[in-house]
């Protein structure tokens, strides 16, 4: 549950993107069934372990792809000659 409010959040602040969160949240849930099933006795620990696997494999591509959007956005405003205009109210005292 708490996962899913940080999702929440995080998409609410623009710091994610549905596209992002919706591999996060299935990768998540199916971390969290089995889980349960873990719990149940139904699975092998291995098998949990492949899908928290798959939760950090899915949280690192999120992030990845926001590193990716923030240098595009640097990069393009560096060949539009607006980079300096962006982030002068930065370097000002």
């Amino acid at each position: 549950m708490l996962f899913r409010s940080i999702l929440a959040r995080h998409a609410k602040e623009g710091r994610i993107t549905p596209q992002q969160s919706a591999p996060l949240m299935i990768a998540q849930e199916s971390a969290d069934a089995e889980r349960e099933r873990l719990r149940l006795g139904s699975t092998i620990f291995a098998s949990l372990r492949d899908a928290e696997e798959a939760v950090r494999e899915a949280s690192l591509r999120a992030a990845k792809a926001q590193v990716d959007l923030a240098k595009a956005r640097l990069e393009l405003d560096h060949l539009t000659g607006q980079l300096l205009a962006r982030i002068a109210p930065m370097l000002t005292p």
